[in-house]
């Protein structure tokens, strides 16, 4: 049995040796290539069955870097959908429950004292550095509407997302047209 490992191991050398000699040769492993070959003889198989593996392998892994190239495009789309529009302002969320995981995990309601800032941070312009007292106000009567209760539920937050999304507007642009209708 020793002998027999000692074997293996002696396969196992002389494949690394001719691994490294094509590679520090610059030396490619095609078909027609003598490290292919000499690979398969040591191995005790046929370089057509080596290269119908080489090749099964490489067309998976081109297959996982297709999956991985579309998860890349709907990642990049997503964030585009979302990125600012050409009034300044975010859209909401498309997926608002798991914004709402993001920031504030497990509860189902928030003090809106909590929420505004999270809004703030999130969806006003980059040179705001948070709503203007009439918007937070405007902001908190739609979003705590049913009951106001002082507390923003996630039931509350997809209505409110819902609502903008349908007005085409950002977030930010949302409220704003928002406060300014309640202040007419």
């Amino acid at each position: 049995q020793i002998e027999m490992q000692q074997q293996q191991f002696d396969k196992l050398d002389e494949l690394a040796a001719i691994v490294k000699a094509s590679a520090s040769g610059g030396c490619e492993l095609s078909a027609d290539s003598p490290a292919v070959a000499a690979i398969a003889s040591c191995v005790g198989v046929e370089v057509r069955e080596v290269m119908g593996q080489l090749q099964f392998s490489v067309e998976k892994m081109l297959e996982s870097q297709d999956e991985i190239v579309a998860k890349l495009d709907a990642a990049l789309a997503r964030s585009q959908s979302q990125a600012v529009d050409s009034g300044g302002s975010k859209s909401a969320p498309e997926d608002p429950k798991a914004f709402w995981d993001e920031y504030f995990g497990g509860e189902k309601v928030v003090p809106c004292d909590m929420f505004v800032p999270v809004f703030e941070e999130e969806f006003t312009p980059e040179d705001l550095d948070e709503l203007e007292p009439y918007e937070k106000e405007a902001l908190i009567d739609v979003l705590d509407a049913y009951p106001r209760d002082g507390v923003v539920s996630i039931v509350e937050w997809k209505r409110f997302c819902k609502t903008a999304n349908k007005s085409g507007k950002g977030l930010y642009d949302f409220v704003k047209q928002l406060a300014q209708a309640k202040g007419e």
